[in-house]
């Protein structure tokens, strides 16, 4: 099965380590285009895949059948295709991904990016049923999770901030559906934290609409993570009006925490 795989080649003089971009829930190695770009003219070689049944990926069953395993499955065979080995960035449910691929790994560095909280997320669709109970129960009964973000108005409230709102109308185009048991799968706790040797920079979005900075900072000091909280923006921090700052300050951390790469 062929999975979506963008390469942006570095400019100038090369880092010695790639960065690979892990997309979350609904998303693809799409939502990735301004990063790949930043990454690249700053030495990176840099890599964005879509997971099976996203953006532009093959798929070999229905969307609602994948699991979790799956697509740490997925995310294992590209490390594994990539010399030297990756810095990984993961994004929300891609950072539940990530972290179940490395109790049994181990990378140079890895960042979380408004991820998926350790705890699991329970809080989160706990929160969305109080918010919209009537498109939470027709989500579940139709067991189409698309529904919840496929409006330029839903978008902006999960992803975004109310100064990118625009923005939506340009992105909900790219959405897609998401896995009903994978979504079922992320309600469970990540355990076994004290099994990951790998060094992370846990990122936050200080305006994050579905993981709270409490659920994010419990994250990072379940793994004895580096923490950076990033003001005014979403969920959405690789779209988001200071996509840019971000980007520099996963540099930054990758610059003083990994000279070599």
């Amino acid at each position: 099965m062929q999975l979506e795989h963008i390469i942006r080649t570095p400019v100038g003089t090369s880092k010695s380590t790639p960065i690979l971009m892990l997309h979350g829930a609904w998303h693809g190695a799409w939502c990735y285009d301004h990063w790949l770009d930043d990454f690249a003219a700053h030495g990176y070689e840099a890599h964005a895949i879509s997971l099976p049944g996203h953006g532009k990926s093959e798929s070999d069953r229905p969307v609602n059948a994948y699991r979790i395993r799956d697509y740490v499955e997925a995310l294992r065979e590209t490390i594994a295709a990539m010399t030297p080995a990756p810095i990984v960035i993961a994004h929300s449910m891609g950072g539940y991904v990530l972290q179940s691929y490395l109790r049994d790994h181990t990378l140079l560095g890895a960042v979380l990016l408004a991820s998926l909280p350790v705890r699991g997320a329970l809080p989160y669709y706990l929160r969305l049923m109080l918010h919209d109970p009537l498109l939470f129960f027709w989500m579940n009964l139709t067991m189409n999770s698309w529904i919840a973000i496929n409006t330029p108005e839903r978008f902006a409230y999960h992803f975004l901030t109310p100064q990118t709102a625009e923005l939506a109308k340009q992105y909900v185009p790219f959405i897609g559906k998401e896995s009903t048991v994978g979504a079922i799968e992320l309600m469970l706790p990540l355990r076994h934290a004290e099994r990951v040797k790998t060094p992370i920079l846990c990122v936050a979005a200080e305006q994050d609409a579905i993981f709270t900075v409490h659920e994010e900072q419990a994250t990072a000091k379940a793994y004895h993570a580096d923490w950076r909280l990033i003001k005014g923006q979403g969920h959405d921090l690789m779209l988001d009006s200071d996509w840019l700052e971000t980007a520099a300050t996963i540099r930054e951390w990758l610059e003083r925490s990994q000279p070599s790469a």
